[in-house]
């Protein structure tokens, strides 16, 4: 299965997401190597038809398909992101998982063999260029998040807010400061890809790219236990969604840069 959308997984400089052109191919284990990159290049005709724009990269969230993935973007001039922000290709696969495939014919459910629990890259500390002079920790009602798209901010990676039953739901966040630097904080952590906080032990974590794990910050107790129920909070009733900002000062009315971020389970 695969999907594009206008302008990548989210937008750039703070445009508003749009809906997605997808695109699915039913193969089996043993045909997926066999896919052409000529199909992929009629679903791209098939887009533009409809007024899509060609893109100019694909995010590669699964390092097995690294390479199959890369032969074909390269038959297609499509630059390959390593990046877990696929959120719009995770919510797909959820639901087909639920609704389509277990009513196919020769379906079984689960693996059929034991897959090895995946072994988590250890956490390393930011990057110095990513480091502020500050952080702390923020919520947000989600239906504010539906404005985003109107604040004033540099880089950005905004994505469709989920529905939720309350609009007055909290969306955990981690706000940055920086004084003299904060642009370039900001353009070096879009670089990084994040794709989702998480807390471990008494450390906040960010999950980037494809498998990089970045120590934020280390917590006391307190910290640590509203920071877990928080995260907790949202993926049960706020579909995952977390954010990231970057600010000069904690006053200022324009963001650097902001991202959404969503905690899924990968299919």
């Amino acid at each position: 299965a695969g999907r594009r959308s206008r302008q990548g997984e989210g937008p750039q400089e703070g445009c508003e997401p749009r809906p997605l052109h997808r695109v699915g191919l039913h193969e089996s284990g043993a045909q997926v190597e066999g896919v052409e990159a000529h199909q992929g290049g009629e679903a791209l005709e098939a887009a533009e038809a409809e007024g899509w724009a060609a893109p100019k990269k694909i995010r590669c969230w699964r390092s097995s398909m690294g390479t199959m993935v890369q032969r074909a973007a390269a038959e297609l001039d499509l630059d390959v992101i390593a990046s877990r922000r696929t959120y719009a290709l995770l919510d797909w696969l959820i639901e087909r998982n639920r609704d389509l495939y277990p009513k196919q014919k020769g379906y079984l459910a689960g693996p059929l063999a034991p897959t090895p629990d995946p072994i988590p890259t250890p956490p390393v500390p930011l990057p110095d260029a990513v480091q502020g002079d500050a952080w702390s920790w923020a919520s947000l009602p989600i239906g504010l998040l539906r404005d985003a798209k109107d604040w004033p901010m540099g880089f950005s990676g905004l994505l469709p807010v989920p529905e939720a039953p309350d609009d007055t739901i909290p969306v955990p966040g981690l706000r940055l400061f920086s004084r003299k630097r904060a642009l370039a904080l900001a353009g070096w952590l879009g670089g990084l890809e994040p794709v989702r906080m998480l807390v471990e032990n008494n450390q906040l974590l960010l999950e980037a790219g494809q498998d990089d794990r970045w120590l934020v910050t280390e917590m006391d107790a307190d910290t640590t236990n509203a920071a877990q129920e928080a995260l907790i909070r949202a993926r049960e009733d706020g579909r995952g969604l977390q954010f990231i900002s970057v600010q000069a000062t904690p006053d200022d009315q324009r963001f650097e840069g902001f991202w959404m971020l969503r905690d899924l389970p990968e299919p």
